[in-house]
Formats: C-alpha cells, sequence, structure tokens
C-alpha cells in the first residue's frame, strides 16, 4: 500500500521551498566569507605577534589586536604600536598586491 500524504503539492510549495533552499545557500556563502575574514585577521596578528617576538618586543595578540583597533593598552612605548602599524600596513599591501 502507498502512503497517500494529507496534502497536495502545489506549484506555490515548490515556489516557497526554492525560496527557501536559496536562502539557505546565501546564508551559508556569507558565514563562510565572514568565517574566512576572521582566519584573515587572526592570522595576519599571529604574524605580527611573531615579528615582533623576534625583535624582543613582549606584546601578546590581544593587546596587538586592541592596538589594532585603536584603543588605548597599557604597553611600552609609543614606538611598539607604532611598528605594529606599520607592519599591518605593510602586510595588508602585500596582501593588496598578491
Amino acid at each position: 500500500m502507498k502512503y497517500q500524504p494529507s496534502y497536495t503539492i502545489t506549484s506555490k510549495i515548490i515556489h516557497l521551498v526554492e525560496q527557501i533552499s536559496e536562502s539557505i545557500r546565501r546564508l551559508t556563502a556569507l558565514i563562510q566569507i565572514e568565517n574566512s575574514l576572521m582566519l584573515r585577521k587572526a592570522n595576519r596578528i599571529q604574524t605580527i605577534q611573531g615579528s615582533l617576538a623576534i625583535e624582543g618586543n613582549t606584546l601578546s595578540t590581544e593587546q596587538i589586536t586592541t592596538i589594532l583597533n585603536g584603543k588605548p593598552i597599557i604597553a611600552p612605548s609609543k614606538e611598539v604600536r607604532l611598528e605594529i602599524m606599520a607592519l599591518f600596513l605593510l602586510m595588508a599591501k602585500a596582501a593588496s598586491i598578491i
């Protein structure tokens, strides 16, 4: 015996299912883009922190993130902040060239 649903599939139902599917695809794409941007920013911050560590600076990734967001922190001299910003701008320029 074949199952017979208690409803009829209409063109309106099919259209609504298509709209829902398209919305899900768009949201999935947006989430992937956002995740990619977040990972790229995190990698850039870690690269800056590693470069600064080689030079003997002891700033943490949290402090670097705070500086890049333009907020003040309790940290070594202004030169370190300028160095971080210069390195960030250099990396951003290099990324735009590639």
